[in-house]
Formats: C-alpha cells, structure tokens, sequence
C-alpha cells in the first residue's frame, strides 16, 4: 500500500488549466509519519477513555515541529470571529430585506387605497379613472404625494397628470 501511495505522489497530473511546474502538496509535506500516526493514536485514546494503558511518546524531533502548530484555542477564535462576521452580515441582509418587503406591503394598500380616493372625485369618467389609476400606480412617488393631499388638491392633482399625459 505504502509503494501504490509513493507511486501516486510521485505522479503529476498536467491539465490544460494547471501549469506543468506547480507543486502539488500531499500529506507527507505536512506532517511527518509519526505526527500522522500520534493523532491517530489520539483518536483512539480519546475514544477508549482513561484507563487506557497506551501512551505516545514524542521524539525530540516531533516536539520541534508541533510547536509550529497552532494552538485550538487559535483556531477556535479564527473561526468563531468568521462566524460572528457571517452573522452580521446576514442579519444585516435580513433586515434589508424586511425592510423592502415592508415597503412593497405599503405600496399596496396605498394602491388599494388609491382607487377608492379616485373614486371619490366625482368630476372623473371611468376612462379617466382608470388612466389616473395607472399612472399614480407606475410611480411611487406620485403615489406617496397623491395619498398625502386633501381632497381638493387630489382632484386637481389628478386632472393635471391627466393633461400631462394628453400633452395639455
């Protein structure tokens, strides 16, 4: 198994995307045999408790190169601060979001609204009702200013985006 294992870290893959010089890392280049081999008598030691009899002992060798390591408390950080961060920013999506779908629901009842106030005026025909009903619902902030008049100031509003739309 260790020969098909050195037979295929030796082999370079060359693909059209991947340069023929790229270096291509495997486990070895990372961690030594017995660093492999210490984490998983680790696992196991972990996994049969306390009153396991078999303990790992460290070479001088191997002492030098976990210190390089970081420590879990580092790693733990790294990570919690990127989960805080992805919090945040979803939150902040969210409310965004809440916000926008709030504004849509205004926009309809003032749309609802809107026919009814055109109904109101009494000067209109059906035709012309219906255009200012258009027109006021295409853009906000025509809508947001019809709603906002009082009575007298709507119809005139009204007949005056109407003549706007004839070119009057």
């Amino acid at each position: 198994m260790t020969d098909a294992r050195m037979k295929l870290n030796s082999t370079t893959f060359n693909t059209p995307q991947t340069p023929p010089n790229d270096y291509n890392v495997s486990l070895e280049d990372l961690y030594t045999q017995e660093q492999i081999h210490e984490s998983l008598n680790h696992e196991t030691n972990q996994e049969t408790g306390a009153n396991s009899s078999t303990h790992s002992v460290r070479s001088p060798g191997s002492v030098k190169k976990l210190s390089r390591k970081r420590k879990p408390g580092d790693t733990l950080d790294a990570i919690l601060e990127v989960m805080t961060k992805m919090h945040k920013d979803t939150n902040q999506h969210l409310e965004k979001m809440s916000t926008r779908i709030g504004y849509d629901f205004d926009l309809s009842a003032k749309r609802t609204e809107v026919s009814h106030l055109l109904g109101n005026i009494t000067v209109l025909s059906y035709k012309q009702r219906f255009l200012a009903c258009d027109i006021l619902v295409k853009e906000p902030e025509r809508l947001d200013l019809f709603v906002g008049m009082s009575e007298v100031d709507k119809t005139d509003y009204v007949l005056h985006i109407l003549e706007e739309l004839h070119g009057g």
